[in-house]
């Protein structure tokens, strides 16, 4: 499980030491990690891992981490 944190230009995570560990988060920021994975589940079903800029987002995403 990650815990994530957002600004307006880097996207940073995480990772939770132990998998008993807990985070508090607004329900709207719930709502809209959900809404973003289903979305994510739909670009992947319909080959965005095909793109050719995807391996570029994942190296960039890990970099950041």
């Amino acid at each position: 499980m990650c815990k994530s944190t957002t600004d307006t230009s880097t996207f940073k995570c995480k990772c939770l030491e132990d998998e008993l560990d807990m985070i508090s988060i607004s329900a709207r920021e719930y709502n809209s990690l959900v809404a973003d994975s289903a979305f994510l589940g739909y670009l992947e079903s319909w080959g965005v891992d095909n793109w050719s800029g995807y391996e570029e987002a994942h190296r960039e995403f890990r970099e950041n981490k």
